[in-house]
């Protein structure tokens, strides 16, 4: 079965479409959740979203009034989905920042009866046979998903105050204290996600393969602690065709298993590529000029921070210099943004997903930047981005390359 992700949420990296009603008669609706959330607030809201590749659209949303709310959507997807919930106060504040935690397929009937908007101890039924799976792993990791769920809520607003262009007009020791701040808090998420994550292993070791089994190895593939990694793919040893069929099934094979692995001082590949209107590209036919690659996807905040500096160094340094785009989104998701955001440079898209030339640059975070010399060797990396690292990182690395 074809598996989308759900994310019942208003923010973090996703692009918000308008509110869908909840009042539609229950035969028309997918799903159904109805919940009692005792000691939360009146007027907290929960909004839902379903996530189309690397949109969302906003499918429905709740305001939780003496305890109780319900959602009800309808979505263009079949089969298995996965869920998260996002609730914010009456101050719109984040106070619940869920991980998938619920299981819907057409026709899905859910109960959530929780004391606080903390997801870790809700009590969650659901007429869904896979939903039993994904509570053994809530009740397996309940104490983690509970501190990285306060990690996030204290994460949030200092990420959003640091993309805030307002940051830049503080003085630069306020500037760097925000910015140990979110390294700390970073480093704490790893810290219990790396605990998380062998937990999770030592349940996945007693279980069978399904889709919610390779739903939780996708998260455990962003894993940096080497045992944990180590541990997983003697685990994904056992997939069978079938599981490797499954979009989650091939990520997790590019991953642990690569055919092409691309990394600094290798040659770039000879990978197709497609512009917007559907004309072939490869970048070998770039060479004779230095060639930035940018590894980005629609909703992610840096990325579109970058548009503009990316496009001053195509247009100052384009004697010297190829900007190239490269997105894995859907081509109506893909078209829309590079419209709306004026992208006008190199912009390429194998059609593949994560699972194409994402899979083979090990593309492990948004935006990721690659330099590529005039003779088509990558000579350097960049994970992230703040106004003006690009030119920084264009200029230090052309400028050592020349030299030597």
């Amino acid at each position: 079965m074809k598996k989308k992700s759900i994310l019942l949420m208003a923010g973090l990296m996703i692009a918000a479409a308008s509110p869908v009603s909840c009042t539609s008669s229950t035969h028309e609706q997918d799903f159904m959740i109805e919940g009692r959330l005792t000691n939360v607030p009146d007027s907290t809201r929960i909004v839902v979203f379903e996530n189309m590749g690397n949109r969302g659209l906003n499918i429905a949303q709740d305001t939780i009034i003496n305890g109780k709310f319900r959602l009800a959507g309808k979505t263009n997807e079949e089969g298995l989905r996965f869920a998260r919930i996002y609730c914010y106060s009456p101050k719109d504040e984040f106070t619940c920042i869920s991980w998938d935690i619920l299981c819907l397929i057409p026709g899905s009937k859910i109960t959530i009866d929780g004391t606080t908007t903390d997801h870790s101890e809700w009590k969650i039924k659901s007429n869904v046979p896979a939903q039993k799976t994904m509570n053994l792993f809530r009740e397996q990791t309940q104490e983690e998903y509970s501190l990285m769920n306060q990690l996030c809520i204290e994460h949030y607003p200092l990420q959003e105050a640091f993309f805030d262009e307002k940051r830049l007009e503080q003085p630069m020791e306020i500037q760097k204290q925000m910015q140990a701040e979110l390294e700390g808090i970073r480093a704490r998420q790893e810290s219990v996600d790396n605990i998380l994550c062998r937990k999770q292993l030592n349940l996945m070791a007693k279980l069978p393969i399904d889709e919610v089994w390779l739903h939780q190895m996708i998260h455990i593939t962003r894993s940096k602690d080497p045992q944990v990694q180590k541990v997983a793919k003697q685990l994904c040893q056992q997939l069978d065709a079938s599981h490797k069929m499954t979009e989650d099934g091939e990520y997790i094979m590019n991953h642990f298993f690569p055919s092409l692995q691309v990394k600094v001082g290798d040659m770039v590949p000879d990978i197709e590529l497609k512009d917007t209107l559907g004309h072939t590209h490869r970048l070998k036919e770039l060479q004779g000029r230095y060639v930035l690659l940018d590894f980005w996807k629609n909703g992610c905040q840096p990325c579109m921070m970058s548009i503009p500096e990316m496009g001053e160094i195509a247009e100052q340094m384009k004697d010297s210099v190829a900007v190239v785009s490269i997105s894995p989104d859907d081509l109506a998701t893909w078209k829309e943004t590079t419209i709306k955001h004026g992208i006008k440079w190199h912009n390429w898209n194998d059609m593949k997903g994560v699972n194409g030339i994402f899979a083979h640059y090990q593309i492990k975070g948004y935006p990721t930047y690659f330099l590529v010399a005039p003779n088509g060797k990558l000579i350097a990396k960049q994970v992230g981005y703040s106004k003006g690292s690009l030119f920084k990182f264009v200029k230090e690395h052309t400028s050592s390359v020349e030299k030597m």
